[in-house]
């Protein structure tokens, strides 16, 4: 499947155009308690750019991004060789959960969030992350690659949103 030649208009076309293949998904999730306006957070999510900032990823083109990895030691270039490409469709807004769609070539993530309202200019962001494969591509090196996804999204989130951040008594 060539990343070019894929369109985002759900998980179920990634069923389908991997037919015969076991699809299997693994999924992870955080709520995080801000001081924000609900709506301001909620306009925010919305925007494509303002996301893929959230989750880490750099914008090389219009509509391909892609997320750096964790470099072992430097050298020039360490960037571009230890990143991976990123296709992004989005938003599609269902009541108040906002999903993004992403695509590396072998694997989709579905990334979900969904805006909670405290009042009084505080609010929940409860965020999903959703990775799906087919088993064929399940070998050593992508384990390694959905942990390293999954711990460099969540690791940015945290970051980002540190500042607005609500810690509980």
């Amino acid at each position: 499947m060539d990343i070019n030649s894929f369109y985002f208009d759900s998980v179920k076309l990634f069923k389908v155009k991997n037919r015969g293949k076991k699809v299997k998904n693994v999924a992870y999730s955080e709520l995080y308690n801000l001081s924000l306006p609900t709506q301001s957070l909620f306009d925010e999510l919305k925007d494509k750019d303002f996301v893929a900032t959230l989750l880490g990823l750099q914008k090389v083109e219009d509509n391909m991004y892609i997320i750096p990895f964790p470099a072992l030691r430097r050298m020039i270039g360490v960037t571009l060789k230890k990143s991976l490409a990123l296709k992004i469709e989005g938003p599609k807004v269902i009541q108040n959960i906002i999903t993004y769609v992403l695509y590396d070539g072998t694997l989709l993530y579905e990334v979900s969030f969904r805006v909670i309202d405290y009042s009084n200019g505080k609010c929940g962001m409860s965020v999903s992350l959703v990775i799906y494969y087919t088993e064929r591509f399940l070998k050593d090196k992508v384990k390694k690659r959905l942990e390293i996804v999954t711990m460099s999204i969540m690791e940015n989130m945290r970051k980002v949103l540190a500042p607005y951040l609500i810690t509980p008594a």
